[in-house]
């Protein structure tokens, strides 16, 4: 699978400040969703819910989600191009290796539409129009340590966004995640 590194073996000595940018690459995290092998986001969730996760077997760090929507004709009331938005919404949680959620980052109120994005990311949201006939690209911008902290995941917990609806008709729909092994 492209672009997406395997777990890594974090040494026990190794001790990092969060806010640090002297690590060494292979402590570097980029990674994108996925679920049961796949990155691409743009599934049907509609009869059962897709989770599209990044996992580690050692604590991270993570510091921001990169949102990529590409679509036609996207409006602040649609998801991506989907009119009207999405019925069912997806969620965005952490969850431990039992499936409980330990964080809900939608508080009960799931993405139903592109304007719905600002909750996580505040302004860090960006539509970028086509005026020809070619698609749409709508990126999200999501600093999770902006909200005082990266979020740290612990062995075995995972980072999810759940998809509930149908997302076949997106061009494209890719979620990344940066941060560090701790």
């Amino acid at each position: 699978m492209r672009g997406i590194p395997q777990p890594i073996s974090t040494p026990s000595n190794l001790r990092v400040n969060s806010m640090s940018s002297a690590l060494p690459a292979q402590y570097h995290i980029f990674s994108t969703l996925t679920s049961n092998g796949t990155d691409s986001m743009n599934t049907s969730g509609q009869t059962s819910a897709v989770t599209f996760s990044y996992s580690s077997t050692n604590p991270v760090m993570l510091h921001r989600a990169i949102v990529q929507i590409v679509d036609k004709g996207m409006n602040v009331t649609d998801f991506g191009g989907i009119s009207g938005g999405l019925a069912n919404g997806m969620e965005v949680c952490v969850t431990d290796s039992d499936s409980t959620v330990l964080l809900d980052y939608t508080a009960g109120l799931p993405i139903k539409i592109n304007s719905d994005w600002v909750r996580l990311a505040g302004v860090d949201v960006d539509r970028d129009s086509n005026t020809g006939a070619g698609d749409d690209g709508f990126s999200v911008r999501w600093t999770i340590a902006k909200s005082g902290v990266p979020l740290m995941l612990g062995s075995g917990q995972s980072f999810n966004f759940v998809v509930n609806d149908s997302l076949t008709a997106l061009t494209q729909f890719h979620v990344i995640v940066q941060g560090h092994a701790t």
